[in-house]
């Protein structure tokens, strides 16, 4: 490296390590030759450290963090899903849809179901299916990563209202007769037709408000994304 002259002009010089990880440059200026030697001795302490961890084989992490253990995506015949009791306040109507990992190990779903509705006979309107809560039963919330452990349980909510078109009655063009889900991101297993559920109203006392009146609902219903629990928020 040249010395400053008379001149006062400035010299780079660029420094490699000894293990050959990244480099640096030092800027020589006249009159600041303590300010240099300085930056070269922090510079050496730098590469002994990373050829010290390099020796002793420790993690290194530079600007970000390590990679956690990669959890594979849900496979629908790993998994059950059911209808559980339904809420109702004030003409706010909530239906959770739980699921349930039957598979050995954990996996991960992310995101908002796909629904369709079937009435009995056809609807006298487009049924449309939102991604934001169409009752106060649940709130909005973000899809997130969503972890279900063997045995644990996710959910996802349907919520809708039961005070809208009155004029359409209680007939078969507006009962459902069954909830169609296919779940987002499963594992692929079959390559012509996603894996979809049935679900259809429970018979007797304990009924579960599958069969709702998609008519009373103003033909919409809201879906929240698949949160852990069996419980949506």
């Amino acid at each position: 490296m040249r010395r400053p002259g008379r001149s006062g002009y400035s010299t780079v010089q660029e420094l490699t390590n000894a293990t050959g990880v990244g480099r640096t440059t030092v800027r020589y200026v006249h009159g600041s030759t303590k300010k240099w030697v300085t930056k070269v001795a922090n510079f050496r302490w730098a590469t002994s450290a990373l050829f010290f961890l390099s020796v002793i084989g420790a993690p290194l992490v530079l600007g970000g963090t390590s990679n956690a253990t990669t959890t594979p995506s849900c496979s629908g015949s790993n998994l059950g899903l059911s209808a559980g009791p339904g809420q109702a306040a004030a003409g706010n109507i909530g239906l959770p849809i739980i699921i349930v990992n039957k598979g050995p190990s954990a996996c991960v779903l992310r995101g908002y179901p796909a629904l369709v509705i079937n009435t009995q006979k056809p609807s006298p309107r487009a049924i449309r299916v939102l991604q934001h809560p169409q009752s106060q039963i649940y709130r909005a919330v973000k899809p997130a990563r969503t972890v279900i452990a063997p045995g644990h349980f996710a959910s996802f909510g349907i919520s809708f209202v039961d005070a809208l078109g009155q004029q359409f009655g209680n007939g078969p063009r507006c009962t459902v007769r069954r909830l169609i889900v296919t779940l987002p991101g499963l594992a692929p297993e079959n390559a012509t037709m996603p894996h979809s559920w049935f679900i259809t109203p429970h018979k007797g006392v304990e009924r579960n408000m599958v069969g709702f009146n998609i008519c009373f609902a103003g033909f919409k219903v809201g879906v929240t994304p698949i949160e852990s629990g069996s419980t949506p928020r």
